[in-house]
């Protein structure tokens, strides 16, 4: 019984994760953690906001990801994003629902 529990538990967590976080492709390679974390906080309270970076640069991949405290956030950045596109120091971003990595594969 406690078995079935967690992994109910787990499931739903991971649901609700998967629509407050968001993958934001397409950013500039000298935007800072800072003003991708500012940019996001314009809609609502973040949870998680982490760009990835080039271990040999230090510079962005071109991707991050945000995570929001509720899911209206996201959906109001896809929204805002689908009426009129999104962008970062002058450059195109393209926000879409984080999958996470066991869907992925399956």
């Amino acid at each position: 019984f406690f078995r079935f529990v967690s992994s109910l538990l787990a499931c739903c967590s991971e649901m609700d994760l998967s629509s407050r976080r968001l993958i934001i492709l397409g950013l500039g390679f000298r935007v800072t953690e800072a003003e991708f974390r500012a940019f996001f906080a314009t809609y609502g309270p973040i949870e998680d906001a982490t760009i990835m970076l080039d271990n040999a640069t230090g510079l962005s991949r071109g991707f991050g990801f945000v995570t929001f405290q509720n899911p209206e956030s996201a959906s109001k950045v896809l929204s805002d994003h689908a009426a009129s596109p999104l962008s970062i120091k002058g450059k195109a971003i393209d926000p879409q629902r984080a999958v996470p990595k066991s869907e992925l594969m399956a």
